[in-house]
């Protein structure tokens, strides 16, 4: 068997002793020691700012290797003085087999092999070497298996990724048949650390704002048939290289290249001298022979020539004076030579998929529209869109001021701009395809058919208003079959309230609210939930124009759990939601989940009543705990007048001083006022008495008593000060219910708690 034959280093041979740089002088130490059967010192060579180490390494080789490695492979190891980057591992046998996880190299060098995935300055300070033998003797292990790439991994690419870019439309790698080549747009970006990027988008895609950098490209695509991953350790340099690449599909390659070059002459008359060529060559990769296709990479080489030029080293034309002549017949023998082309590496454009894959998410394009773009509705729809959750409307006819900058994801360069205009030139560019329709308008103005029309076709609308007029509108008066929900932090930015309605919506969002309040009630740790933090600040002589203290980087994780919700919500959250996270000084944040009731809901006179189940259930345990005796108690609740709704969400029990007999009842008023003061407090005055219960004895009906019609009158007097109906509930037999608003004889409506 002959003796393989090995690259000569182009360094100079040197005595161990000699070697300076102290990663080279430990890995000789360890060979040295003899301590790794596997690895044997060949010699040490060094020039400029580089040490060599070669060494004969012994991988285990089974019986039927699947790769052609060799029992015993001779490597070198060069170190460079910098320290900056991996230690270039080079295999010195000539016939080294094209593996995956190599680099690229030129014509004539040896392989390099890739021996990690992590980068250098994550590894370097643990670096040691005996850990790398190690994983050099695991590399060849594993590759002479044909184990290195594992089944679960990504195949690999065919070329080694060059340092400059192009971003390209998901369109181009995908199966279709490259139509789109005429509409690609090429701008460049600019260069970072040296390295230019270029971005490729469809032309009706392209922000015009960017025109400007426009470059002269005519687009050519072509597919190869399906090909075997791997690294290719030639990298095409010119036209007549990448040919001989194709193989067996160069000929069809440049066949149509020049069918494609000749009518792009004949459609332009005559071909720019700025025109260049970029040639986008799809691969789809499979990891077997026999196996499936899985996945097509994308590869783009633009021409260092104009298209003229490209077009004589194809044999097409040549110049006479400042002219094309057409060759006839075509000089074929010509394949490009001279052709010279620069390799990019392609990066994918984000689309709503991969954006949600990246969020371990599924892309959700269910329509949604977001009412309010303040502080926390700017951050909430943000991570939404970045995570392709839903097709948003934005609705909102604020401007962007000054002092919206402290807290708001919108920059302080668009400040006297209008929010939702903002947020849609901004967030239009997350991925391909993201459109937002923005409606400056106020939901609770005469609306616009627009936003009337548009409302009607969404799955959800999402108020982030913090206004209680404006999730009633949408809760009251908004005709679509879309599930409502509210978003809002408390004046403090302490705590994050979510409303959600049912599916069914059968809890809609006014009753939510009303659910929220008795949540507020009945839990004294947010007995404060609704009070400010410090003084408001004024950033403005209008006598509106104040602001609260809320701090951004609660608003920032308030808006996180937010978006979360709502991506929890739009996967079929059916069932109605209340839930309040509160966040600590420290951070530390805490969920209270409440389980909302239903109300029954019944017409009295020209009113509506609103009344929670619990109100019925306990009006009736408290009769049945007080018989033979009445008793009752005050009905605590809000109305709204504009639609003559009246929502009863609790009552405060018999007060001790209340005389109670099995056929009177004179309610008290012992704490009566403290508690309605309480009542109030803690929940923004929104909360406060509406009207009165008592029960009547065993036997008896629900009508009004002779007393009950002189307790009436009174509040009706009483109550016409406020604006406010007259509201009694009597509680009898059978957990029977009536209430009466306004006329004991005529405005009644019963209730049967089931």
């Amino acid at each position: 068997m002959a003796s393989p034959e090995f690259y000569n280093l182009n360094l100079e041979p040197v005595e161990t002793g000699s070697l300076t740089f102290p990663k080279a002088k430990e890995l000789v130490s360890l060979l040295q020691t003899g301590v790794l059967s596997y690895a044997k010192l060949v010699t040490c060579c060094a020039g400029g700012n580089k040490e060599a180490v070669i060494l004969d390494i012994e991988p285990e080789v089974p019986q039927h290797p699947a790769i052609d490695i060799n029992f015993l492979e001779r490597i070198a190891i060069i170190f460079e003085i910098s320290d900056t980057s991996h230690q270039e591992v080079l295999a010195l046998r000539k016939n080294f087999p094209v593996v995956p996880h190599t680099n690229s190299v030129l014509e004539g060098t040896p392989i390099s092999l890739c021996l990690y995935q992590a980068k250098y300055t994550d590894l370097k300070y643990k670096w040691t070497a005996g850990a790398f033998l190690q994983q050099l003797h695991f590399w060849l292990n594993r590759t002479v298996r044909g184990e290195l790439h594992d089944a679960e991994q990504p195949l690999e690419q065919i070329f080694f990724s060059p340092s400059e870019s192009i971003i390209l439309p998901s369109a181009v790698f995908s199966n279709n048949d490259g139509s789109f080549a005429d509409k690609l747009v090429v701008r460049f970006t600019g260069e970072t650390s040296g390295k230019a990027t270029l971005i490729a988008s469809i032309a009706e895609h392209t922000a015009p704002d960017l025109s400007d950098n426009r470059l002269n490209f005519k687009v050519f695509v072509y597919t190869m048939p399906p090909q075997m991953h791997g690294v290719v350790r030639l990298q095409p340099r010119a036209l007549d290289e990448l040919y001989e690449y194709l193989g067996e599909s160069g000929a069809d390659f440049l066949s149509k290249l020049r069918q494609q070059i000749l009518v792009w002459k004949e459609k332009s008359g005559e071909l720019s001298v700025k025109n260049k060529l970029l040639i986008l060559l799809r691969i789809p990769k499979k990891r077997f022979t026999e196996g499936a296709v899985e996945s097509t990479e994308v590869w783009a080489f633009a021409s260092q020539d104009n298209i003229a030029s490209v077009g004589i080293s194809l044999g097409l034309w040549i110049y006479q004076g400042n002219d094309l002549a057409r060759l006839i017949p075509l000089d074929l023998k010509l394949t490009g030579g001279g052709a010279t082309l620069y390799m990019l590496n392609t990066i994918r454009s984000l689309s709503r998929e991969m954006a949600a894959a990246f969020n371990g998410l599924t892309a959700n394009e269910k329509k949604c529209m977001a009412i309010g773009l303040g502080s926390l509705g700017s951050q909430v729809v943000n991570n939404l869109m970045r995570a392709g959750q839903g097709q948003w409307t934005f609705v909102d006819d604020d401007t962007y001021l000054p002092h919206n900058v402290a807290r708001h994801y919108l920059p302080g360069l668009v400040v006297g701009y209008g929010k939702a205009k903002s947020m849609q030139s901004v967030l239009e560019g997350t991925f391909e395809d993201a459109k937002i329709q923005i409606i400056e308008a106020d939901v609770l103005k005469p609306t616009s058919d627009e936003l009337r029309e548009t409302m009607e076709g969404m799955s959800l609308i999402l108020d982030m208003s913090a206004s209680v007029a404006v999730a009633r509108e949408l809760a009251l008066s908004v005709n679509s079959p879309a599930r409502r929900a509210s978003l809002f932090l408390n004046p403090s930015g302490t705590d994050l309230v979510f409303l959600a309605e049912s599916k069914d919506r059968t809890l809609r969002l006014d009753l939510l609210e009303m659910e929220y309040y008795w949540a507020l009630i009945k839990n004294v740790e947010f007995s404060n939930h609704l009070f400010s933090k410090g003084a408001p600040i004024r950033y403005s002589h209008a006598c509106r124009d104040v602001s609260v203290i809320l701090p951004q980087d609660k608003v920032a994780l308030h808006a996180a759990i937010g978006s979360r919700t709502i991506q929890i919500l739009l996967r079929e959250e059916l069932t109605a939601q209340l839930r309040i996270w509160r966040t600590t000084d420290d951070m530390t944040t805490t969920l209270h989940k409440f389980n909302p009731e239903p109300y029954q809901r019944t017409q009295a006179g020209d009113w509506t009543l609103e009344v929670a189940t619990r109100v019925l259930v306990d009006m009736d345990r408290q009769r049945t705990l007080r018989l033979p005796s009445e008793t009752g108690g005050v009905l605590i609740g809000t109305f709204d007048t504009l639609r003559k709704i009246i929502y009863v969400i609790g009552f405060i029990p018999s007060p001790p001083d209340s005389i109670e007999w099995p056929t009177a009842y004179y309610r008290g008023t012992a704490g009566l006022q403290d508690e309605l003061k309480r009542i109030e407090q803690v929940t923004g005055k929104q909360v406060d008495y509406v009207g009165e219960w008592h029960s009547h004895p065993m036997g008896s009906s629900t009508k009004p008593s002779g007393d009950d019609r002189k307790l009436f009158a009174w509040l009706q007097r009483h109550r016409l000060r406020d604006g406010f109906p007259a509201v009694i509930a009597i509680a009898g037999d059978d957990k029977r219910s009536t209430w009466y608003v306004d006329d004991l004889d005529t405005g009644s409506a019963s209730y049967v708690t089931e």
